[in-house]
């Protein structure tokens, strides 16, 4: 049946309210009485979980009675039974709208934000099959492994059919300061590694403090290499000879990729000062893998620009 849309919150409205109630009772809707949605897994289609429709909507009136039944069955799983989280004080959400006259709306936002990472984690736990979005970061990963694949290839190739390489008048690449660079990017996989374990757990805080700190070292080593990547261009150009080609070529892939991990960084810190949401939890994952793979590219591609010099 094709649902009968009256207003911008549909969801929220008191007569929809009424009308899920009558639905649920003739049995045809059985998911928190439309405040949900199932899931399924990728490959087979088979039950995954159970999505929760945004919060910042079960603030407003008559939203209470709604948000109080969803998160009522949040209150009731999430705490001390699945990972030992505290319960919630005024048994949930029911108990946050009755208090947000005395507490101010600030607390009750922290509160419900609060149930959001607890659910948001413990939907993480249970999940059967990867969400669509670590399918998309594998087919990213698929394609830039390709790329890195063809260039490392042709450098080898141009390398092995030149007598000199690199050429006459062009020095042999540092060996030191490019492998201590490299180490330093690829340590940073431990503090995104320990934001997700921390995001599961529902520690939003510390999350954000593990994405700041990797943060920090990837920009550090970004404006580094630049520097490097700079100096380089001043001592040969890309259009001198097949060697200042395919090294500048290839570093500059390599550079562009770290570029954008640290503008995904930089998005995923907004959006977790906000609270952890199922959406978030997935985008700290993907990240996270986004940024495994950039690691083990930056050891491919250092390992290729230090040959003339191993």
């Amino acid at each position: 049946m094709i649902p009968r849309v009256t207003s911008p919150y549909p969801m929220w409205d008191a007569a929809d309210r009424e009308d899920d109630a009558r639905a649920l009772a003739r049995g045809e809707r059985v998911l928190d009485e439309g405040h949900e949605t199932p899931a399924s897994t990728v490959l087979d289609a088979d039950w995954d979980e159970v999505l929760d429709m945004p919060l910042q909507l079960a603030l407003a009136d008559p939203a209470g009675r709604g948000a109080g039944r969803r998160f009522r069955d949040a209150d009731r799983r999430s705490p001390d039974r699945h990972g030992g989280f505290p319960r919630l004080p005024g048994g949930g959400a029911r108990g946050l709208a009755l208090e947000g006259a005395s507490r101010g709306m600030s607390e009750v936002t922290r509160s419900m934000q609060a149930t959001a990472a607890v659910s948001a984690a413990y939907a993480d736990r249970r999940r059967r099959a990867m969400p669509n979005g670590w399918w998309g970061v594998a087919l990213l990963i698929a394609t830039e492994a390709t790329l890195f694949g063809c260039l490392i290839a042709t450098y080898f190739y141009l390398a092995f059919q030149d007598k000199q390489w690199p050429p006459a008048g062009v020095p042999d690449p540092k060996v030191a300061l490019p492998l201590v660079l490299t180490a330093v990017l690829v340590a940073t996989s431990g503090p995104m590694l320990l934001a997700v374990r921390a995001a599961r757990r529902a520690n939003v805080a510390r999350a954000r403090l593990w994405v700041l700190l990797a943060l920090l070292v990837q920009g550090a080593y970004f404006g580094l290499q630049m520097h490097q990547y700079l100096a380089d261009l001043d001592k040969f150009s890309p259009a001198d000879s097949a060697y200042g080609s395919i090294y500048f070529t290839l570093l500059g892939a390599h550079h562009a990729h770290v570029a954008v991990g640290i503008l995904l960084n930089l998005w995923l810190l907004a959006k977790l000062l906000g609270g952890l949401t199922n959406y978030r939890m997935v985008g700290l994952r993907v990240v996270a893998v986004y940024w495994y793979f950039v690691n083990v590219a930056a050891v491919g591609v250092v390992l290729t620009q230090l040959y003339p010099s191993l």
